[in-house]
This record gives C-alpha cells, structure tokens and sequence, in this order.
C-alpha cells in the first residue's frame, strides 16, 4: 500500500468513488455548474479521462451516469471512462441525481412537501429510463435492486409523511409495505445488508 497524490485543486472536490470492479476512481472538479470537470483515474492514478460534469455515479465497471455536461439540464449522459461509448438520456424534467445505495435514480429538485402528487422519480436500470413513478425515492439497498420510496405525502406540522413502498428495480414490480407514517425529511428509511 502506498499514497498518491493523484489529483491537485484548489476547488472543491466531490467523490464520485470506486467503480464497481475497483479499477477506476472518479472525482468532481469544481462546485460550479459552468466548470465543475469530472476526472476518471485509473488504480495506479493515471487520468483516464476528463469532461464536464456537475453530478455522476458508476453505472457498472466502465460507465457513468453524469448529469452537468451537456447545455440541456433535462439531459444526461451514459459516459464510458475510456472514452469508448458515449450516449444520452432525456430525463423527461427528473433532473437531480440520486444514489440509493447501488441504485441509481433521477427525481425533480427539491424536497418533499404537500404538493405530493407532483413528485416523480425515474429509475436507471441497464442503461435505461424507467416510465415516471409517482413518489419520492428515500434509499436504496446496495446491491441496487431495490429502491424504498415514499407516495401520497402530506405535511403534519413540522414533519412531512407519507406511505413506505419499494421497488424491484430489475422488474419495476411495487410493493406495498403497509407503512404509512413514515418520516420523509430525515433518512426515512434503510435496507439491512443482506
């Protein structure tokens, strides 16, 4: 084991993390929108590759959804860390990036609040955008199947509420877990490891 300095900033530096395989380490360079640059590493810290991006997450061992590189905020891309394959997704207004554990999710900017029928969230599974699910994403197990989200959201005084369901993620199958005093404002919820 050995440190190296792979990377030197005067701004801000946001970690992407390890991809899956931990072959390749990702960085955000810079927190403003017109700047910030992610930068893929390879172990032994060569730069992979470098591009514009303001939010991005490991997709599998060579992928990365980035959101923040391209002009249209209701565009994303699937960007490969070797340059190699490169494509864009419509977000369909589900613009904020959202890791849930090992999943992945796009919902519109804000927090939960009354207005519960407006909210939506989009799925990323094999490289493609789920229909809209009505409800706000809470967490995600870290194998990335499942995603627990919250539907039919009310404010009560101080803390806002709603109803607990997951979703398979490879199947987009719901499941009703009966919950529906759940706590959306702080952590809400969290799959056990296993």
């Amino acid at each position: 084991w050995s440190d190296q300095l792979i990377e030197e900033s005067g701004n801000h530096i946001a970690i992407v993390g390890w991809s899956p395989d931990d072959s390749k380490f990702a960085v955000i360079d810079g927190s403003d929108t017109d700047s910030a640059t992610l930068q893929v590493f390879s172990r032994k810290g060569v730069l992979l590759r470098s591009l514009r991006g303001q939010e991005a997450a490991w997709i599998d061992a060579d992928h990365l959804v980035v959101t923040g590189d391209a002009a249209d905020a209701n565009t994303a891309g699937i960007r490969s860390a070797s340059g190699a394959s490169d494509r864009s997704l419509n977000l369909g207004g589900a613009a904020g990036l959202l890791r849930l554990g090992g999943a992945v999710a796009f919902a519109g900017r804000g927090s939960p609040s009354n207005d519960g029928a407006s909210l939506m969230f989009r799925v990323l599974s094999d490289s493609t955008l789920s229909a809209p699910i009505s409800g706000f994403p809470v967490a995600g197990s870290a194998d990335g199947q499942r995603i627990a989200y919250v539907t039919q959201i009310t404010d009560q005084g101080q803390a806002t509420f709603g109803h607990l369901m997951t979703l398979d993620v490879r199947t987009l199958t719901l499941h009703d877990l009966g919950l529906t005093t759940v706590a959306v404002s702080g952590p809400g919820a969290a799959f056990s490891a296993d």
